[in-house]
């Protein structure tokens, strides 16, 4: 029996804690499903998730819980079941399931380091009295920016635009809010104060570089070219 549940982590752990109680299933994410596989919708059930949610962490720890979270955002073809096999692993201490562990730890140290990354390369505008920025990364790690920038803006409201998924996290007083991507907010055009302010920044990054002794090679490697795109320091060349 084939299932799909919707692509949230409560919609995985719901369908998990389903996979527990029914082992004949086979369950993967709406937006994964095969076309010519006949699947059965899963709805969501907010208490089984939270059933198993607190039953991993009971068991195993908040670490194997966070680990189970880092898979589900990988967005990899084959989450559901390297998280089936991390879990056997965690039950039983078998060896033949090391593979959904170590699997698991590359994806964990490969968001981590996207989420490092975006903590420097990240750049906010004002507009509409708002601090915005946009960015494309290649998880969704919005959540997990969330409280540096809080702590780091002094609790200023903004706006993390993930182009790529098309969804906006909003924040305001402590309060946070994961929404679709509104259009209407986007066609609005930065204060000519911000203009202003990203000329000027433009300007003194172009005037402190030293020609004699620019490396794009080692830029490339600082500030990777996929993370450039919504860089207003760096022209359509450099990006």
């Amino acid at each position: 029996m084939y299932i799909t549940y919707d692509d949230t982590f409560e919609g995985l752990l719901s369908a998990l804690y389903f996979y527990y109680t029914q082992p004949d299933i086979t369950f993967v994410r709406r937006s994964a499903a095969l076309p010519l596989i006949a699947y059965s919708p899963h709805i969501t059930h907010v208490q089984n998730a939270q059933k198993i949610a607190s039953r991993i962490r009971r068991r195993f720890g908040e670490v194997a819980y966070e680990n189970i979270y880092f898979a589900f955002l990988s967005d990899e073809s084959d989450l559901e079941q390297t998280i089936i096999d991390y879990l056997s692993c965690l039950i039983n201490k078998n060896d033949p399931y090391l593979q959904g562990i170590s699997k698991i730890f590359e994806w964990r140290r490969r968001i981590l380091n996207t989420v490092y990354h975006y903590y420097g390369f990240l750049r906010f505008s004002e507009k509409n009295h708002l601090l915005y920025a946009a960015y494309a990364p290649d998880y969704d790690i919005s959540l997990l920016l969330a409280n540096y920038f809080t702590h780091r803006l002094s609790s200023a409201p903004y706006i993390l635009h993930d182009c790529r998924r098309k969804t906006m996290l909003l924040h305001n007083n402590h309060h946070y809010l994961l929404t679709e991507s509104k259009e209407e907010f986007l066609a609005e055009n930065l204060e000519k104060e911000e203009q202003y302010i990203q000329a000027l920044f433009c300007s003194y990054f172009d005037a402190a570089a030293i020609k004699e002794r620019t490396n794009p090679r080692l830029q490339r490697n600082n500030f990777p070219l996929k993370m450039r795109a919504y860089a207003f320091e760096f022209d359509k060349a450099d990006k």
